[in-house]
């Protein structure tokens, strides 16, 4: 049997958050213990989520901004920022649409995990 390649994926990482960590198997036959990578959600720009492809982190995005939700509850300024990187993450998931990258139906789920909602004509993050 040929296992796949295993992620740990941390929506909330900590100083104290290890970069891996071990499996352990026991089977009849003996025990069977490997590393594990652990992915930080906090640890990936947009950049390097649209470079890599992980666009599934896009959706979790959000955690990066955890620290600030009080900030963006009192500054305006700041909540418009906000905005203006979700809006970029359309832009650039249209584009992967249209290059055919990605489907219709993988940008709209990426979209409605995001908490998108359809306003009008246009599908908003």
């Amino acid at each position: 049997m040929t296992f796949p390649n295993t992620a740990v994926l941390y929506l909330r990482a900590y100083q104290k958050t290890p970069d891996k960590m071990k499996y352990v198997i026991v089977t009849p036959g003996g025990t069977v213990q490997y590393d594990v990578p652990i992915m930080k959600v906090q640890a990936y720009s947009l950049d390097e989520i649209f470079a890599k492809h992980l666009l599934m982190l896009i959706p979790f995005h959000i955690f990066s901004h955890e620290r600030a939700f009080p900030e963006y509850n009192s500054n305006e300024e700041k909540l418009e920022e906000l905005k203006a990187e979700y809006q970029v993450i359309l832009e650039r998931l249209d584009e992967l649409e249209y290059q055919g990258v990605i489907g219709a139906f993988d940008k709209q789920t990426i979209i409605d995990l995001s908490g998108g909602c359809d306003s009008g004509n246009r599908t908003e993050i």
